[in-house]
């Protein structure tokens, strides 16, 4: 693995790679996905100062791995009781308690 990525790919290329060119990537062990999460936390630090999409990042949560801490989801103004619902949709089609998380599964087909 090259700090550029994989194949001369830059750290850019990495933030517009497709998810299943990136799971791709990782079998071959061209890149890994901590490479990409640094490619994407870069992109964050170039772009979000213009943006302000990101109002809280937690770096540290980032780079570890494991379990997602949480998952924000954004709505219209007043329109709580929609973002409750999605929330809720989510929960029952995909229960964290039994998520297993990427990375585990990448590494348990090589």
């Amino acid at each position: 693995m090259t700090p550029s990525g994989a194949s001369g790919r830059t750290r850019a290329d990495l933030t517009f790679t497709p998810a299943a060119e990136l799971l791709r990537l990782y079998r071959a062990r061209r890149v890994s996905p901590l490479e990409v999460m640094q490619a994407v936390l870069a992109r964050i630090d170039a772009v979000n100062p213009r943006v302000n999409a990101i109002v809280t990042l937690t770096r540290e949560s980032a780079l570890e791995s494991g379990l997602p801490v949480g998952l924000q989801i954004v709505g219209k103004r007043r329109g709580e009781a929609a973002v409750l619902r999605a929330a809720a949709a989510f929960e029952k089609a995909q229960p964290w308690a039994d998520h297993i998380p990427p990375v585990a599964r990448v590494e348990d087909t090589t």
